[in-house]
Protein backbone atom coordinates (compact mmCIF):
# COMPACT_ATOMS: atom_id res chain seq x y z
CA UNK A 1 0.00 0.00 0.00
CA UNK A 2 1.79 3.45 -0.98
CA UNK A 3 1.35 5.91 1.49
CA UNK A 4 -1.18 9.24 0.93
CA UNK A 5 0.22 11.90 -0.91
CA UNK A 6 1.99 9.93 -3.51
CA UNK A 7 0.85 10.57 -6.57
CA UNK A 8 0.93 14.31 -5.53
CA UNK A 9 4.40 13.76 -5.02
CA UNK A 10 5.00 12.39 -8.42
CA UNK A 11 3.13 14.77 -10.03
CA UNK A 12 5.29 17.39 -8.54
CA UNK A 13 8.32 15.72 -9.60
CA UNK A 14 7.48 15.05 -13.22
CA UNK A 15 5.97 19.14 -13.18
CA UNK A 16 9.76 19.68 -12.06
CA UNK A 17 10.84 17.22 -14.52
CA UNK A 18 8.58 19.34 -17.50
CA UNK A 19 10.02 22.54 -16.68
CA UNK A 20 13.82 21.28 -16.77
CA UNK A 21 12.81 20.07 -20.07
CA UNK A 22 13.04 15.88 -19.64
CA UNK A 23 9.45 15.45 -20.70
CA UNK A 24 5.91 17.62 -20.08
CA UNK A 25 3.48 16.03 -17.50
CA UNK A 26 0.65 15.28 -20.90
CA UNK A 27 3.75 13.22 -22.40
CA UNK A 28 4.53 11.06 -19.34
CA UNK A 29 0.73 10.99 -18.70
CA UNK A 30 -0.20 9.78 -22.64
CA UNK A 31 2.40 7.54 -22.56
CA UNK A 32 1.27 4.25 -24.00
CA UNK A 33 1.46 1.02 -23.66
CA UNK A 34 2.74 0.37 -26.53
CA UNK A 35 5.53 2.95 -26.21
CA UNK A 36 6.92 0.76 -23.09
CA UNK A 37 6.69 -2.03 -25.01
CA UNK A 38 8.59 -0.47 -27.61
CA UNK A 39 11.47 0.87 -25.48
CA UNK A 40 11.97 -2.40 -24.27
CA UNK A 41 12.28 -4.19 -27.78
CA UNK A 42 14.73 -1.61 -28.07
CA UNK A 43 16.42 -2.96 -24.86
CA UNK A 44 16.31 -6.36 -26.30
CA UNK A 45 18.09 -5.28 -29.71
CA UNK A 46 20.46 -3.92 -27.69
CA UNK A 47 21.25 -6.93 -25.77
CA UNK A 48 21.16 -9.16 -28.35
CA UNK A 49 24.57 -8.85 -30.62
CA UNK A 50 25.81 -9.83 -26.75
CA UNK A 51 24.34 -13.37 -27.29
CA UNK A 52 25.62 -13.47 -30.72
CA UNK A 53 28.51 -16.17 -29.57
CA UNK A 54 25.81 -18.62 -27.92
CA UNK A 55 24.37 -21.34 -29.61
CA UNK A 56 21.09 -21.21 -30.54
CA UNK A 57 18.79 -22.94 -28.19
CA UNK A 58 20.68 -21.08 -25.46
CA UNK A 59 19.77 -18.08 -26.78
CA UNK A 60 16.45 -18.43 -26.88
CA UNK A 61 16.63 -19.33 -23.47
CA UNK A 62 18.98 -16.55 -22.54
CA UNK A 63 16.20 -14.55 -24.62
CA UNK A 64 12.93 -15.19 -22.95
CA UNK A 65 14.65 -14.86 -19.51
CA UNK A 66 16.19 -11.29 -20.12
CA UNK A 67 12.20 -10.35 -21.58
CA UNK A 68 10.86 -11.99 -18.91
CA UNK A 69 13.36 -10.00 -16.53
CA UNK A 70 12.51 -6.52 -18.38
CA UNK A 71 9.02 -7.20 -18.20
CA UNK A 72 9.14 -7.74 -14.55
CA UNK A 73 11.34 -4.78 -13.98
CA UNK A 74 8.67 -2.52 -16.10
CA UNK A 75 5.81 -3.78 -13.99
CA UNK A 76 7.97 -3.31 -10.90
CA UNK A 77 8.52 0.61 -11.86
CA UNK A 78 4.98 0.71 -12.34
CA UNK A 79 5.63 2.18 -16.01
CA UNK A 80 2.49 0.71 -17.24
CA UNK A 81 -0.85 -0.81 -16.55
CA UNK A 82 -0.47 -3.51 -19.72
CA UNK A 83 1.61 -5.67 -17.93
CA UNK A 84 0.15 -8.28 -19.68
CA UNK A 85 0.40 -7.31 -23.34
CA UNK A 86 4.27 -6.26 -22.34
CA UNK A 87 4.41 -10.33 -20.74
CA UNK A 88 3.03 -11.34 -24.03
CA UNK A 89 5.17 -9.36 -26.66
CA UNK A 90 8.43 -10.54 -24.56
CA UNK A 91 7.53 -14.36 -24.62
CA UNK A 92 6.61 -14.37 -28.39
CA UNK A 93 9.30 -11.15 -29.68
CA UNK A 94 13.01 -11.84 -26.80
CA UNK A 95 13.23 -15.49 -28.36
CA UNK A 96 13.22 -14.37 -31.74
CA UNK A 97 15.45 -12.01 -31.56
CA UNK A 98 18.26 -13.45 -29.51
CA UNK A 99 17.63 -16.51 -31.99
CA UNK A 100 17.63 -14.79 -34.99
CA UNK A 101 20.90 -13.03 -33.54
CA UNK A 102 22.75 -16.31 -33.10
CA UNK A 103 22.14 -17.49 -36.25
CA UNK A 104 23.09 -14.08 -38.24
CA UNK A 105 26.54 -13.82 -36.36
CA UNK A 106 27.03 -17.45 -36.81
CA UNK A 107 26.57 -17.09 -40.62
CA UNK A 108 28.76 -14.62 -40.93
CA UNK A 109 31.77 -16.37 -38.88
Amino acid sequence: MREEGYCDNLKEDLGTRAKEGFMTTEEYENMTTHQEIVLLALATLILAPLLSAIDAILALVVGLILGLILVVATWWLEMSAGFYWAIAAYIIFAPVISVSAAEVFRLNE
